[in-house]
């Protein structure tokens, strides 16, 4: 029996969309599988590969079981500190709910949610109208990845923050300096400078660099994939033609199956193209560094941090959400020439995982991403990885990726407003310091 039987028959049974009666091709996984992180994207390879095989009009669903699958909501206590946050948050969940759903939203409501009530956590619940579509790729959110102008590599757009002083509150992102340093193809004593003062509120200067999303490197990725997704379906566009036009040329009649092939092939060569000239138009102007802790070292402890000033209220390599445990000891660091610091170190903290064997807590390109506490508080910016093979030989031999942190949210607090603090020839306060608000 062909691939293509094989699938036809496990799609004959239709269900629901709105009041369509649709074929659903539904995948589902639990937490111990292996599977790609962008699921969008692999919805979209499964779909692609049908319609290779003339299997149309078929939709696909890819659904995390543990995650996903019928969760159910339960009240909340109304004295949980999540309502009040909810109530606060509402008007403007509101508004953003109006902007993207138009008329087609039907429900905001906070609840507790999960697959029981004992593992249920809180959560804003938008219920739409069947077959609702909605794109939200476009809105800059935590895990985005970032990247200043010139320069090719990136991290990750870590967070939304906002700094207060002198009756003023600018909006903003908070993440490494590392990430968002002038490119290195600036001027040597330029990057000095930014290494050893940092950026300032009160001294405006070059330093100050544009910030990008996407990172340079992760939009020539993608839209070298758009560029490859096109060739490949119009050569197989082309060679559908071919056989359509040689059974016409041998007095057959057209074939149903290919005509509907090219139209497939066709609209998805439109969709890409469409893609790809959203990527062409990017990376998009995220903001300005406005203040930055330049290259520094406070009580032994790396303090690594900048504040970009977003340009739009609209304001990622996201490795999304990931589970660790501080190691009960500061990790002494040799970074070479007379650079020793202590750092905390954050080691993956798996289920289901067997005992010998460990992940990873975080990917390359994650710098900058916030760092919470198990009560649910910001406690630091993840600064960077350190790599290892350990364990026994052969096949059971790991790759361990703990997290250093090397930046503690109270000392870069201090660091803000130590930098943002107006002084005069003697170094004396003249006024306030700039406050950090961060997320609740």
């Amino acid at each position: 029996m062909s691939l293509s039987s094989q699938l036809t028959r496990s799609l004959n049974q239709a269900t629901q969309v709105g009041d369509i009666p649709v074929t659903m091709l539904r995948l589902m996984f639990r937490l111990t599988m292996v599977v790609p992180r962008n699921l969008g994207t692999a919805k979209d390879d499964i779909y692609d590969f049908l319609l290779t095989h003339n299997i149309h009009d078929v939709h696909v669903k890819i659904v995390h079981y543990e995650l996903c699958f019928q969760p159910s909501l339960f009240a909340i206590d109304p004295s949980h500190q999540a309502v009040e946050i909810y109530e606060r948050a509402k008007s403007k969940l509101v508004e953003q709910l109006d902007a993207n759903l138009s008329a087609s939203w039907r429900v905001l409501c906070l609840f507790n949610v999960g697959r029981t009530e004992e593992n249920a956590v809180p959560t804003v619940v938008v219920m739409v109208d069947p077959g609702t579509v909605v794109d939200f790729a476009n809105i800059p959110e935590m895990g985005f990845s970032i990247g200043v102008k010139g320069e090719r590599g990136g991290g990750t757009l870590g967070g939304f923050v906002t700094l207060s002083q002198n009756g003023i509150t600018r909006k903003g992102i908070l993440t490494n300096y590392h990430v968002v340093r002038p490119p290195s193809s600036a001027d040597a004593n330029l990057l000095l400078q930014a290494d050893r003062l940092g950026s300032s509120i009160l001294r405006p200067d070059e330093t100050q660099v544009d910030v990008l999303y996407l990172a340079d490197k992760d939009v020539k990725a993608t839209l070298q994939d758009a560029n490859n997704s096109i060739r490949s379906v119009e050569e197989d566009l082309e060679r559908i033609r071919a056989e359509q036009e040689e059974r016409r040329v041998a007095g057959a009649r057209p074939s149903v199956r290919l005509k509907n092939t090219i139209e497939s092939f066709e609209n998805q060569i439109v969709e890409w193209k469409e893609k790809r000239q959203i990527l062409q138009s990017m990376p998009v102007n995220l903001g300005k560094v406005l203040v930055s802790s330049g290259k520094s070292l406070v009580t032994n402890r790396i303090i690594d941090w900048a504040f970009i000033e977003a340009t739009s209220d609209k304001v990622g390599r996201a490795t999304d959400l990931t589970a660790g445990i501080c190691n009960g000891t500061l990790a002494f660091c040799n970074w070479g020439k007379s650079d020793r610091t202590e750092e905390y170190v954050i080691v993956d903290k798996s289920t289901e995982q067997p005992g010998h064997t460990q992940s990873s807590f975080c990917a390359a390109g994650d710098s900058g991403s916030f760092i919470i506490d198990r009560h649910g508080k910001i406690c630091g910016l993840l600064y960077g990885e350190m790599s290892g093979l350990c364990g026994p030989p052969g096949d059971q031999t790991m790759y361990i990726r703990p997290v250093r942190s090397g930046n503690v949210m109270r000392d870069i607090i201090h660091s803000i407003e130590s930098r943002t603090t107006p002084r005069d020839s003697d170094g004396k306060p003249t006024g306030e310091p700039a406050i950090l608000g961060l997320p609740e």
